[in-house]
């Protein structure tokens, strides 16, 4: 075990400790939740579709689920990772410190999705941390077991790679965005949560109930704008609110005005 990896494990005990006893009989819960990969309809289009039956059993038994309570943090900026996170139920905000101080949410996360794997290709501490939105259910994969299949399997490294582009994209976007007026980033906000988690296609109300604090840490807002942006937002009948639901009466008016702003 080498220095970083020794600072990790403290860590790491925590973090199994607070997912495993923040509820009675909690890995019971978990394991009978998630199931083994090759039952897993998920791994069929996430970055282990390309991985070979004998992989991905590897994978399977050597995998420890997690239940994280909403509000949980998963890895905290700074830790030494060690090992991949896929999530399987649930929501998962990526967010870090602003020089300000105040939190800033670079990227939301949907079931299928997998991270922590910068830090753990580069071998580096975690430039972000996660966090559980609401309550999730999560495979952690051994440091070992990604390595390994890491090295046999060209197409699995294409596919980190392609995810890591992506990443990429997205943070690029995320720069450009940071120098327009506030509507404009309020709505690409409201689209981000349309585009990971969806919508109830008959009220119209946005998959996932996100306080006015995470929505303004998205935006990049204070939270004053933040509100104001919205209910004007309301009187122009492109989005409505109640409480943390928020609801777009009108899809393609909604969409239409997120790419001419």
């Amino acid at each position: 075990m080498n220095e970083g990896q020794a600072l990790a494990w403290p860590f790491l005990f925590l973090t199994l400790a607070n997912c495993y006893f923040s509820r009675d009989n909690i890995m019971g819960h978990a394991k009978n939740k998630i199931p083994s990969c090759d039952q897993c309809e998920l791994c069929t289009f996430t970055v282990f579709k390309s991985v070979t039956t004998q992989d991905l059993a590897e994978v399977s038994d050597s995998k420890i689920n997690l239940f994280i309570p909403k509000g949980q943090r998963i890895f905290s900026e700074g830790n030494m990772p060690n090992g991949l996170y896929a999530l399987y139920s649930g929501k998962v905000k990526i967010h870090k410190n602003a020089i300000s101080g105040s939190e800033q949410i670079i990227q939301l996360l949907a079931p299928g999705d997998v991270f922590g794997y910068k830090a753990l290709l580069c071998a580096e501490p975690y430039g972000s941390s996660a966090t559980a939105i609401e309550d999730s259910l999560v495979c952690l994969i051994s440091q070992d077991v990604f390595n390994k299949i890491l090295d046999k399997s060209h197409l699995f490294k294409k596919d980190i790679i392609f995810t890591l582009s992506d990443d990429l994209d997205f943070a690029q976007n995320r720069i450009e965005l940071s120098n327009k007026p506030a509507r404009e980033r309020v709505l690409n906000a409201l689209l981000s949560i349309l585009t990971v988690y969806g919508m109830n296609e008959e009220t119209g109300e946005l998959n996932a109930k996100l306080p006015r604090k995470d929505l303004s840490s998205l935006a990049g807002l204070t939270l004053e704008t933040t509100i104001r942006t919205l209910t004007a937002l309301k009187g122009e009948c492109i989005i409505d609110f109640e409480g943390k639901k928020i609801f777009i009466p009108n899809k393609a008016k909604f969409l239409n005005t997120t790419t001419v702003v």
